[in-house]
């Protein structure tokens, strides 16, 4: 008889694994910059999950309440504390004697785990084989060809029923490599007319309990499967007596779900994370099943895509979606293309995000941007640092326009992810509100959304820190210019952010030698150049690195180095800087400044003096030339 629906639908978090190379629980990673408990918890809310419990000891307790802080309410979000954690089995024993656990169907799911998976299609599945001892449905699903993400020693073999799903064997050779045969009892073999073989099952991590399936752990014959559920599956499968059965449902192909087990997991999840996702502040692009083709450095084209196979060769990072079509000569790295797209020839895309529908002309250069649904980018445009909207034409002189009807003015805001988008809060939606619209409750949403200047440099922060770990250049610029896009500032505001950051990377108190520490970032502030700014945007930077050498009086000696260091690699120009002098000049705040900076100016003013000579004299020089060769001529 097939279980009632229950009135509530309960998780676990079972938070237990610990990866020793990194020296912190799983649940605790940075996947693109938000700790991985986050993504569970978000992503069982919006699958309807009423209550869930974290089951930790008390040190994770703190630090995932330090994380989560106040945004989730204390009775959707509780912790149940747990003696010992080092096993599953273990805390599945604690968290099953805990009155608070009501439902007939408990969802667990391990805290290593990040996932789109549906539950409702699951929890179906559940309730349609909960008779006849089911005590568990184990959620498996299929290995992708595209950048597998299991792990490097996970060698498992699932055998089941090919007609109910029924879990008859799992042979776990994580450890034992070997090519031994693999048993099964021979009562199977005459009951089940249907048996499947799969070494492509990947475990979710994600589970249903049926209450006699929890009760399987308070048993003192059976609290010793302290592995769940590696050591689950020999005790339940091969014990005649019991007669409890597992089955297993399998996820579709537009499903995502990996356990983060070791170093070598993490790290090529969050590789498939921006290479399935697009780069962060993009739409969940939906990436998977078998029409995708792989080629050499990291490029992955859908097969209904037209790419000329040279252009697939050469490019590097590049992920096309369906229906693209690319013209030859095309240059293409660090990208993602998304759908019924059309790049005319001899254009260039570096380090952006094209989606849906966009038409690209010829001879265009899109450099670290991103452009939404439907635009149209005229022949021989260069779009530069740009955060295109939807249906926005982007001519060749750089204006944009909208395609909309009577011309009207549309502004985006990054909308809140629908239930099914993976990246929490690396995902964004591009939606266009019209600006004479008299929605009052939108437009209060909008002002909810103005993040102030504080947020958006800490978000920065966080993104120059993971870059000087990683040392991934191109996603820097791509998560900065989305970055600025999304919280909607100005270039001199975010190149503002971006130094400040740089300048208290590593020493945020001060402990450092001040000149040591500028020292180290010699070789970072190229980065800066590719965000180019007119001559009031570098005014406007200059004037905030006096604020912030004003509020980090540790710094204000060193004022002329980053002065220096800015005008070398062209973050600001000879003209910002005279500028920026002479209204320093009439301010009594910023009069310090110039003096501090005093001897780079006449250093400056110099070099521009001798280059102006030398120029005169080249010119000068040249005359004579072209009169001696004119007199040589009229003599031959």
């Amino acid at each position: 008889m097939t279980l009632e629906v229950p009135t509530k639908r309960q998780a676990v978090i079972l938070v237990e694994n610990e990866i020793t190379d990194m020296e912190c629980n799983a649940s605790l990673l940075m996947i693109l910059n938000t700790p991985l408990i986050l993504y569970i918890i978000d992503h069982l809310l919006t699958q309807n999950v009423e209550q869930i419990f974290i089951a930790c000891n008390l040190e994770n307790k703190i630090k995932i309440s330090t994380i989560i802080q106040n945004r989730y309410k204390s009775k959707v979000v509780q912790f149940i504390v747990c003696d010992e954690t080092k096993s599953s089995g273990e805390i599945i024993r604690q968290i099953s004697e805990n009155s608070q656990l009501e439902s007939d169907e408990l969802i667990v799911i391990k805290g290593d785990v990040i996932t789109t998976l549906q539950l409702d299609p699951i929890l179906q599945f559940h309730r349609q084989n909960c008779r006849d001892g089911h005590v568990v449905t184990v959620v498996y699903r299929k290995n992708h060809i595209v950048n597998e993400s299991r792990s490097d020693d996970d060698k498992t073999i699932v055998i089941i029923d090919g007609l109910t799903n029924r879990i008859l064997k799992v042979d776990d050779r994580k450890i034992e490599k070997t090519n031994r045969p693999y048993y099964l009892r021979l009562s199977l073999n005459k009951e089940t007319p249907k048996i499947e073989v799969h070494g492509d099952f990947m475990e979710t991590g994600v589970f249903i309990f049926t209450r006699q399936g929890l009760s399987l752990f308070s048993d003192a014959d059976n609290c010793d499967m302290n592995e769940f559920p590696e050591m689950f599956y020999p005790r339940i499968l091969e014990n005649d007596i019991t007669n409890f059965k597992l089955h297993c449902y399998i996820a579709k192909d537009n499903e995502y779900s990996v356990r983060i087990r070791d170093i070598a997991t993490f790290r090529k999840v969050s590789t498939e994370m921006l290479q399935r996702h697009g780069y962060p502040y993009t739409t969940d692009l939906n990436v998977f099943g078998y029409d995708y083709n792989m080629y050499g450095h990291n490029v992955v084209s859908h097969a209904s895509s037209k790419v000329p196979l040279k252009i697939l060769q050469k490019s590097k990072n590049v992920l096309l979606c369906e229906r693209t079509t690319i013209g030859i000569n095309t240059t293409l790295n660090n990208s993602v293309i998304c759908s019924d797209c059309i790049v005319g020839e001899g254009s260039s895309i570096e380090d952006s995000q094209i989606f849906n529908g966009t038409t690209i002309g010829k001879n265009v250069q899109i450099i670290s941007s991103v452009i939404g649904n439907n635009c149209i980018i005229e022949d021989d445009a260069i779009v530069s640092q740009k955060y295109l909207c939807e249906n926005t034409i982007f001519g060749k002189d750089g204006i944009e326009k909208s395609t909309k009807p009577n011309d009207q003015l549309f502004t985006s805001r990054v909308q809140k992810h629908n239930a099914s988008s993976l990246l929490r809060s690396g995902s964004a939606r591009i939606n266009l509100i019209d600006n004479d619209s008299d929605d009052e409750e939108q437009n209060s949403i909008d002002e909810e959304k103005q993040q102030p200047f504080s947020v958006f440099r800490s978000t920065v922060k966080r993104f120059i820190e993971a870059y000087f770990v990683n040392h991934e250049k191109h996603m820097l610029l791509t998560q900065i210019t989305s970055l600025k896009a999304t919280f909607n500032y100005s270039m001199s505001e975010t190149v503002s952010a971006i130094i400040e950051a740089f300048l208290l990377i590593g020493d945020p108190n001060g402990t450092k030698t001040t000149l040591e520490q500028l020292k180290s970032l010699d070789t970072s502030w190229e980065i800066l150049e590719k965000f180019t700014t007119n001559c009031d945007e570098q005014v406007e930077i200059l004037f905030y690195l006096c604020e912030f050498c004003d509020d980090f009086k540790y710094f204000e000696p060193t004022f002329i180095y980053i002065l220096h260091a800015l005008h070398e690699n062209e973050v600001v120009s000879e003209d910002a800087i005279w500028k920026w002098k002479e209204d320093c000049s009439n301010s009594e705040d910023y009069s310090r400044f110039i003096e501090l900076s005093q001897g780079f100016l006449t250093a400056l003013k110099n070099a521009q003096n001798e280059e102006e000579n030398g120029d005169e004299e080249e010119e000068e020089g040249d005359d004579d030339e072209y009169e001696y060769e004119e007199v040589e001529e009229d003599e031959e």
